[in-house]
């Protein structure tokens, strides 16, 4: 199973963290992979799950490819994504469902993974980490990675 660390958390949210470029690539250093948050400001990349935090650039998200899982935060960024990376992107706000660019699935927090592509995102919430690894999945989006590879 894979493991995904949500914004570079690794064990447990820390907001004044999230996002940061050298606490994702930390995590990336661990050998996770990170869920992101993508945004474009006066065209330029940032980062930042309710606002524009951290400035980027391309080359980030070209180093660091095979590991970031890219949540596209406004129209801007996803038409970005599409048009000048090959990094895994998507988009959604409540479905319960959606799609990568790599065609996985991502799962809203709370719903049961759909086949073996499926990423259960925050699972922690709704089931004990015992329970997480049961499903058949590819992975799982968490705040806790580390304490859920203890049990992979």
């Amino acid at each position: 199973m894979e493991l995904i660390s949500h914004r570079g958390n690794l064990n447990g949210p820390d907001q004044s963290k999230e996002n940061n470029p050298k606490y994702i690539v930390q995590a990336i250093d661990l050998g996770y992979s990170v869920e992101i948050d993508l945004r474009m400001q006066n065209d330029k990349l940032m980062l930042g799950h309710d606002f524009p935090q951290y400035e980027i650039d391309l080359r980030f998200l070209e180093n660091n490819a095979s590991r970031l899982w890219i949540h596209c935060k406004d129209r801007e960024s996803l038409e970005f994504a599409m048009n000048y990376t090959n990094n895994n992107f998507f988009w959604h706000d409540t479905d319960d469902y959606t799609m990568t660019s790599w065609k996985y699935v991502w799962a809203y927090p709370g719903k049961e993974p759909v086949n073996k592509l499926c990423v259960m995102v925050m699972p922690e919430l709704h089931w004990k980490i015992e329970e997480i690894v049961n499903f058949r999945t590819f992975g799982v989006c968490s705040d806790y990675v580390e304490q859920l590879k203890n049990y992979k």
